[in-house]
């Protein structure tokens, strides 16, 4: 045995013979220790016990642990257990539209988990409800911070900005939804273009009201015309491109029907454009004297193009053709365009007599245009509001879209929506030629559900008339007669433009 070697009396630790202090327990070893081979029976039992502690101290922590562990396991169940809670009363709250509870349900489930981005969602949903905006506004955008690419979040957005008006930002969440969203983009493009396509359409009829709110007549003594105030207007969509440009002919000056001169000579053609969101006008001129020195407007349509003839102002020269190019509206070349569907409107001349295949008495395009100008915005604002609200009848037997009718003798627009109060309606506007001029009128009809028909809203002709209509596919039928038009009115319309996110 090595005597140079002694045994710690506290817990039996080998220790250098003239070490002080036990390496192991650090207890002094004192002046007198027993050495290696003398090791006594208190240090064995000393060792042991230290070694026996030490294990159970080892088994303690790993209990502790193990019990933190489940305690935290169940805290955490028992709190996911009250989230979860939390978010079907906000649902529950949000679908009896009781917003106000539902804001509370939302504020308990984040003190609980506040990254949860469906929670800020369903924040957003229930402020909208109490019309609190500038809160639902926050909490959409902190839910798109918290990474929700979600539909809800703009479509959220996109109602808020369509129900204050604010157009700019409105489109501005429709291109972040394009550019962010995996699917369902075409649903904000189509909004985007309802909207886009009511601006324009606005803009352009500000320029026709401008001219139309003038003194404007025709004089028809039963062979000869005149027209004066705003006597022509028609939408032509030159280039086939989709978007229709305003082609205008009025009279400078002012006119009485009863003191009109031997000759009006002051016709002025206009071609207006829609540009950089205002109307900008393309084209200046005069119309064109006819064979028999009447002045008219003259259309042709040759390859899909259409081509206004007007009097060269340079030169003096008729037959004068123009059209778009390249965007730009320019003189053509009419040796390229000779031929076609030409359509001839008499301002002032001899009309009598005239096949009305060959020309029409252009006044009547004033009326026509008023009453379809005024349908194409009213279609394009349905589309957009029953696009971003998704409202629907599902009762209704006419689906939510505009529709539309046009010939030489008749032209009939319609546009199904939801009203502001969530009831189906119909909105039918038409115009007929009634002898020789064109007469319209606009009427509302709204669904009734117990009688499952359109029946007439605050209009008298409509209440005393008669009106069927019915779905067949992408068209409708109608049949109209009311106090204003003594025979019935039949026709068929073709679908448009369909509004709701059913299509």
């Amino acid at each position: 045995m090595n005597s140079n070697y002694m045994y710690c009396k506290h817990c039996g630790a080998e220790n250098k013979d003239k070490a002080k202090f036990c390496r192991k327990c650090g207890m002094s070893l004192g002046e007198k220790q027993e050495h290696a081979g003398e090791i006594p029976p208190s240090a064995l039992v000393s060792g042991a016990k230290y070694r026996y502690g030490k294990v159970v101290i080892i088994f303690v922590a790993i209990f502790i642990i193990a019990a933190i562990f489940v305690v935290k396991r169940e805290y955490d169940k028992y709190q996911d257990r009250k989230y979860e809670k939390f978010v079907v009363q906000a649902d529950t709250y949000i679908k009896d539209k009781e917003y106000d509870k539902a804001v509370n349900a939302c504020k308990a489930a984040l003190k609980i988990k506040s990254t949860d981005a469906d929670i800020y969602i369903k924040l957003g949903e229930s402020y909208n409800g109490m019309q609190d905006t500038e809160n639902a506004l926050e909490n959409y955008y902190k839910a798109l911070e918290k990474g929700a690419v979600s539909k809800d979040v703009y479509d959220g957005l996109v109602k808020i900005y369509y129900k204050e008006m604010m157009w700019n930002e409105l489109l501005e969440v429709c291109d972040s939804a394009i550019g962010s969203l995996d699917s369902g983009q075409e649903h904000y493009k189509n909004i985007k273009k309802f909207y886009e396509s009511y601006e324009r359409e606005r803009a352009l009829q500000e320029i026709f009201n401008n001219q139309r709110g003038k003194a404007s007549g025709c004089k028809y003594d039963g062979s000869r015309v005149q027209a004066f105030g705003l006597c022509f207007a028609e939408m032509i969509d030159f280039e086939g491109s989709g978007e229709e440009k305003l082609v205008l002919a009025y009279t400078a000056d002012t006119y009485d029907i009863d003191y009109l001169p031997g000759s009006i000579d002051d016709y002025v053609l206009e071609v207006w454009d829609y540009a950089e969101g205002k109307a900008q006008k393309v084209f200046e001129g005069q119309p064109c004297y006819g064979p028999s020195n009447e002045r008219e407007v003259v259309l042709l349509n040759t390859d899909n193009q259409w081509y206004l003839k007007a009097a060269d102002t340079d030169t003096g020269k008729e037959d004068v053709y123009y059209g778009f190019k390249d965007g730009e509206f320019m003189q053509s070349d009419t040796q390229n365009i000779a031929g076609g569907d030409v359509r001839t409107y008499v301002l002032q001349g001899y009309y009598a007599g005239v096949d009305r295949s060959e020309a029409e008495l252009a006044y009547n395009t004033v009326n026509n245009l008023e009453q379809k100008v005024s349908h194409v915005i009213d279609s394009y604002w349905y589309g957009l509001k029953n696009t971003i609200v998704d409202e629907k009848d599902e009762t209704a037997s006419i689906e939510n879209g505009s529709y539309s009718y046009e010939s030489a003798d008749l032209n009939m627009y319609v546009c199904a929506y939801i009203n502001e109060e969530g009831n189906a309606e119909i909105s039918l506007k038409y115009n007929w030629v009634d002898g020789t001029y064109s007469r319209g009128q606009n009427l509302i009809f709204q669904y009734n559900k117990e009688k499952r028909v359109y029946e007439g809203k605050n209009v008298s002709d409509a209440k005393n008339g008669a009106f069927s209509i019915e779905q067949n596919d992408e068209k409708i039928n109608i049949a109209l007669t009311t106090e204003l038009a003594k025979k019935t009115l039949m026709a068929e319309l073709i679908r448009e433009t369909k509004y709701d996110k059913r299509y």
